[in-house]
């Protein structure tokens, strides 16, 4: 429903470029990760932002373009010497580099310096892998989010 909703959005306004973000997490969250990453390049066509660019390669790493998501990696985190990243959208390509030692240094990181995304830690989906895992409870405590 999500897909269908979204797509009559783009039909209104087609070059939003938050509406293609979230037709990429809707297809990452379905399953189809080269549809995924296409929306999420033509997000980021719309809009230099570096959450696309994270949220293309978290999509790579899903569907085992490593590589492809390591470029993208290096290239964000140049990028977050001159302007802001997502420190929870980093932890969520760490882990899904298979890197959860540096998501959750990134997670730590996006508490201490009040990441606007912290607060959707406890139910977004990027973090469904780590919901179990004690350390990643621990985190949602330190943000207050373990009630």
């Amino acid at each position: 429903q999500a897909v269908e909703e979204l797509n009559q959005a783009l039909e209104f306004e087609p070059r939003h470029a938050a509406t293609h973000e979230g037709l990429g997490d809707a297809e990452r969250e379905r399953g189809d990760l080269g549809e995924s990453i296409r929306w999420f390049e033509q997000a980021r066509a719309l809009d230099d932002q570096p959450t696309f660019s994270i949220k293309k390669a978290v999509s790579l790493a899903r569907a085992g373009k490593e590589a492809e998501a390591r470029k993208i990696e290096a290239a964000v985190i140049a990028r977050s010497e001159r302007e802001y990243v997502s420190r929870v959208l980093m932890g969520a390509l760490y882990e899904a580099l298979g890197d959860r030692e540096r998501a959750f240094a990134w997670l730590d990181r996006a508490i201490v310096e009040r990441d606007s995304r912290v607060p959707s830690l406890k139910v977004d989906p990027l973090f469904r892998s780590l919901r179990s895992v004690p350390r990643f409870q621990e985190i949602l405590a330190k943000a207050g989010l373990d009630r």
